[in-house]
């Protein structure tokens, strides 16, 4: 899931109104995860949350196909390849991930 500020909306913000508008779930943002630059698309600035949903009945809206919740295991398989090697390079990324495998559900 992705998006873009509006003018003057603070990051935070920003990501608690795309989860709203493209799966209906209110979100609790917990930290940020890691942040990122994409020089090669566009010049622009990714922030990588950890959040917490309301609910798990989320419905894909706005410019989503799908919503489904996946394992850290299985995410790998629902990113893009770019996303997919930063997953195992990125040591912040990587780390988070290790916490929430070893997470209860």
């Amino acid at each position: 899931m992705g998006g873009h500020l509006e003018h003057g909306e603070q990051p935070e913000k920003a990501m608690k109104r795309e989860a709203k508008e493209e799966t209906g779930l209110e979100v609790r943002v917990h930290q940020v995860i890691d942040v990122m630059t994409w020089s090669d698309r566009n010049k622009a600035l990714s922030v990588l949350y950890h959040c917490e949903a309301s609910s798990r009945d989320a419905e894909a809206q706005d410019d989503l196909q799908e919503v489904k919740w996946v394992s850290p295991d299985e995410i790998k398989e629902f990113v893009h390849e770019d996303e997919e090697e930063r997953l195992e390079e990125r040591e912040e990324q990587a780390k988070f991930l290790e916490k929430v495998r070893k997470s209860p559900f």
